[in-house]
């Protein structure tokens, strides 16, 4: 199934979960975020650590910030846990 994202960037990733047009892995990585410092920056941070070391490409890694910094500090909180599942 393809289709354009909310981003307007066309997914061709059938059935798989997609975001910006960049497959997201099947498994999730864990990152823990309750209890540590809440600063966006560092939220962001902290994921971007996580996927990297999950084997996540440069690519994905892009399009994982440039979606968590579209919106507010709600956003990049619902984008991390789409991401990663927060501990």
């Amino acid at each position: 199934m393809s289709g354009l994202g909310a981003s307007g960037v066309r997914c061709w990733c059938n059935q798989r979960r997609c975001v910006m047009g960049v497959e997201i892995k099947g498994t999730k990585v864990q990152v823990r975020l309750l209890g540590e410092d809440g600063n966006a920056f560092s939220i962001i941070g902290r994921v971007q650590g996580a996927l990297r070391k999950a084997g996540y490409s440069a690519e994905q890694r892009a399009a994982f910030v440039a979606e968590a910094m579209a919106g507010d500090y709600d956003n990049l909180l619902a984008v991390a846990a789409r991401w990663v599942d927060v501990v």
